[in-house]
């Protein structure tokens, strides 16, 4: 509750970054609502991979929801 909204955002890309290279996998994290802020825009993480997880999600500070979508 002590972090800004920008500051949750960066640990959350953290974690996707950590859990792209433990997976081994692209991970391309899609914002689910609009309007959207600066911190929830489209992101990819691990670009060094072929096989791509695309993932909808929803930030808010101290708070996210996510949603698997189909791979390519």
């Amino acid at each position: 509750a002590n972090l800004t909204s920008q500051e949750f955002a960066q640990n959350e890309d953290l974690l996707l970054l950590i859990l792209s290279n433990y997976l081994e996998r692209k991970i391309i994290f899609h914002p689910i609502l609009k309007p959207i802020h600066d911190f929830q825009k489209d992101k990819t993480f691990g670009d060094n991979f072929e096989t791509v997880f695309h993932i909808f999600g929803y930030r808010n500070h101290g708070q996210s929801y996510y949603i698997s979508a189909a791979n390519q």
